[in-house]
């Protein structure tokens, strides 16, 4: 599947992720619920959510991300608060959050971003910083500050944005891409907005 979408083969692309989708809910069937087939079938619910929304599906996009997230809810809830089962929520959000963006539904997309922010925040605190941790950090705030409607909620996202990745960018030099997402960071049209209400 993801060769096929790299090649950009949407069809194909689609066949081998509805394939697999189908055999972890067998999987789940025939084998009894745990925490693995569980994930398994979240991740399989992305994969699909992701080349729906490429080949402008957005309706069968968001059933897959939805059903998603609801799984890692359950994962929360049934398995108990772990760091992997935060970080599949945050994602999950997050993918919840664009496809809803994308099919103009900006409150849904919002109340998504600002849910996995939180969890990005939580985790920092309850886990410590880390390069992973500071990274889904912004990648909630860049999401955030980019639908935001309010410019007096955008300015300081911004600054802890950036602050981040000045952060980031110093901590960890060997990290090339850290530059080129501070750089895309700075160069974004609601960036510049924000900076400039400063």
């Amino acid at each position: 599947g993801r060769v096929r979408l790299d090649a950009g083969q949407l069809a194909e692309a689609i066949t081998a992720y509805e394939e697999s989708l189908q055999i972890r809910r067998d999987i789940l069937k025939d084998y009894g619920r745990s925490l693995q087939a569980l994930r398994d079938l979240s991740v399989s619910l992305d994969n699909v959510g992701r080349v729906r929304l490429d080949a402008g599906q957005l309706a069968e996009a968001i059933t897959a991300y939805e059903e998603s997230l609801q799984i890692r809810r359950d994962i929360l809830k049934d398995y108990g608060r772990s760091l992997q089962a935060l970080r599949d929520l945050s994602v999950s959000l997050n993918n919840v959050g664009d496809v809803r963006r994308d099919a103009g539904q900006l409150a849904e997309a919002i109340a998504a971003y600002e849910e996995s922010l939180q969890i990005g925040r939580d985790i920092l605190k309850d886990y410590g910083r880390s390069l992973q941790a500071l990274r889904d950090l912004a990648v909630s705030l860049w999401r955030v500050g980019a639908v935001s409607e309010k410019p007096e909620d955008v300015q300081p996202l911004a600054n802890e944005l950036k602050d981040i990745y000045d952060r980031l960018c110093e901590e960890y030099p060997q990290v090339e891409s850290l530059k080129e997402e501070r750089n895309g960071l700075l160069a974004s049209d609601w960036f510049r907005r924000a900076m400039a209400n400063s």
